[in-house]
């Protein structure tokens, strides 16, 4: 690759005998190409910027340990799909599964339940790139998933069947009112 590089750039600046288009560099042609160098380098770090990637942005309302006070602006996110109950429990499972401790922050902290809202109100949760036609036939995983429910319809039928357990089990209570170990 270097010998190719070395070769390729020695053919751009030699003239050949008898070649009429000899290759100029002026010192205006060298400005454009730092000016433009300089752009390209310049544009995404401005983006970043612009968008906000130095905010922190909590779901929960908390502000994230080590975040300064001048970059925490706190944004209780509402959510899009789920009901006021789920998000309970969405919120509920997310903090059970992945909790905060002194390594770091958990779920909740990081915004999972806000992104999981996000994705089943966006084509995701739609199945909006899934064929979900029949025949429905059992098939091995390779074949990906064979069913007409949407993500959003599986996720709301799992909250009201794990919800209805942990009612069951644990003398009323849903999933976000139990203990871990009343869940179990």
């Amino acid at each position: 690759m270097a010998v190719f590089c070395a070769l390729q750039t020695k053919l751009s600046v030699t003239s050949f005998p008898g070649d009429r288009h000899k290759e100029r560099r002026s010192p205006e042609l060298s400005a454009r190409r730092g000016f433009l160098l300089k752009t390209i380098t310049l544009v995404p770090a401005a983006s970043l910027v612009a968008c906000g990637a130095t905010q922190t942005i909590v779901s929960t309302g908390s502000p994230v340990a080590g975040s300064s006070p001048q970059q925490s602006h706190e944004i209780v996110y509402s959510p899009k799909y789920f009901t006021a109950e789920e998000w309970v429990f969405i919120n509920a499972a997310c903090a059970r599964l992945i909790p905060d401790d002194e390594t770091g922050p958990g779920a909740v902290e990081t915004g999972v339940p806000e992104f999981i809202d996000r994705q089943l109100e966006g084509a995701f949760g739609h199945a909006a790139r899934w064929y979900t036609q029949g025949p429905f036939l059992s098939a091995t995983p390779e074949f990906g998933y064979q069913g007409k429910a949407t993500p959003r319809e599986i996720y709301r039928a799992g909250i009201v069947a794990l919800d209805e357990r942990c009612r069951k089990n644990s003398s009323g209570k849903n999933f976000a009112g139990c203990e871990a170990s009343d869940t179990a």
